[in-house]
């Protein structure tokens, strides 16, 4: 039996990050978990979803130990992120924890964002701070966009 380490067997393999980007039904989030599921079944690659409101509720709860659950975020290849900054309520402490979250995310790790904003709104959702541009930083310039269109394909479904 051989035991294959993702940091030796793909070493040639540069990171990406995907941003989905486009309104409510437009099909952001089908297209991430298309992605995620064809890395994980055709490439072998481990994968995780999260909704950002869940994970930044899952750090407000008391007891939370915070290195863990970033530790549980960090370590899979493909990481699906779904709602990027659609919390209202992002805290200081939350951009801090973002910016360390994509921090571990090594050189051959990659996120795909699923979000309703432009890259160009992002810095006001991080409230204009510093560390919420060294987050972006950390996205952007390795990112693939993927312009999802303007269909509620929800809506045009239903009209079928």
């Amino acid at each position: 039996m051989t035991t294959r380490s993702r940091y030796t067997d793909r070493s040639f393999m540069p990171k990406n990050n995907v941003i989905c980007m486009g309104p409510t039904g437009a099909g952001k989030t089908f297209m991430a978990c298309a992605i995620a599921n064809d890395t994980a079944i055709n490439q072998g690659f481990v994968t995780k979803y999260i909704r950002m409101p869940d994970l930044l509720s899952e750090l407000h709860q008391p007891e939370t130990n915070k290195n863990k659950i970033r530790k549980r975020f960090a370590a899979p290849e493909v990481l699906v992120m779904d709602e990027w900054l659609t919390s209202e309520d992002i805290l200081n402490e939350d951009i801090s924890y973002l910016l360390d979250l994509m921090e571990d995310q090594s050189d051959y790790e990659s996120t795909v964002f699923c979000t309703l904003y432009p890259c160009s709104q992002w810095n006001d959702k991080l409230k204009r701070r510093v560390i919420g541009q060294s987050v972006i930083d950390r996205i952007v310039h390795s990112s693939v966009i993927v312009d999802c269109g303007t269909i509620n394909m929800r809506a045009a479904k239903r009209k079928r």
